[in-house]
């Protein structure tokens, strides 16, 4: 009896081991849910401005952080002259003095990081260089799916320990130059990262590929937050 008690014990044990280690891929940061893949942050379960996983959310200017009916130069936060590609003058993150006053930022401020000013916490924008790390074949596996009804790409880990942990990007309409009603229908993510002055980096999503890529700040994307909470 005695032994059958202590083997009880060890089972009980080891099962409670097995769910925390489960566990502990998953969590909440300052009230949003993330999936940590093994990678050098952990990402979000939803873009901003969605409730679930399939759900497109909000757009956003790069460097903005309130959605908006009209994305064009014109309606640009940074604009301080000009209307188009080749006479856009900017007030931030400007590298080239043709483009503004030179002040040589690269990478979005936290006043200007969207996930950062309403998420709180430690949540932000995604740099190019963790984009990059996401799509990594020896990182992640990315499978062409549907989820709810709704297209996208599963993005699983490789990663030991994590295999089993996952999170979902969706392909929807995304806001272009001019208004809401410019549209169309490719999965294009925002990074934190300037490309140069007038197109900051991106991920983009097609039925047949996925790569990164630049884009005009004033487009309207949707964000994937990360963190580096542990």
């Amino acid at each position: 009896m005695r032994k059958l008690t202590v083997l009880i014990r060890i089972i009980t044990l080891s099962a409670a081991f097995i769910s925390c280690s489960s566990l502990r891929h998953i969590g909440y940061e300052n009230g949003h849910k993330y999936v940590d893949l093994g990678l050098s942050v952990k990402w979000a379960t939803t873009n901003i401005g969605a409730k679930k996983p399939q759900e497109s959310g909000d757009s956003y200017a790069w460097g903005e952080t309130e959605p908006k009916s009209v994305y064009s130069w014109h309606t640009y936060k940074f604009r301080e002259d000009g209307d188009t590609d080749q006479d856009i003058i900017f007030s931030k993150y400007v590298t080239d003095a043709e483009y503004g006053q030179v002040d040589g930022k690269t990478t979005l401020e936290p006043e200007d990081d969207v996930a950062r000013v309403r998420w709180g916490g430690s949540w932000r924008m995604p740099t190019a260089s963790e984009l990059d790390e996401l799509m990594a074949d020896y990182n992640c596996t990315w499978t062409y799916t549907t989820r709810k009804g709704v297209i996208g790409y599963k993005i699983k880990s490789k990663k030991k320990g994590y295999k089993r942990r996952s999170i979902f990007l969706p392909i929807v309409k995304q806001q272009f130059v001019l208004d809401l009603d410019d549209a169309i229908d490719e999965g294009i993510y925002w990074s934190s990262s300037l490309f140069e002055n007038t197109d900051a980096w991106m991920i983009f999503l097609l039925p047949d590929a996925y790569s990164d890529g630049a884009n005009l700040r004033c487009v309207g994307l949707p964000v994937r937050p990360v963190t580096t909470a542990f």
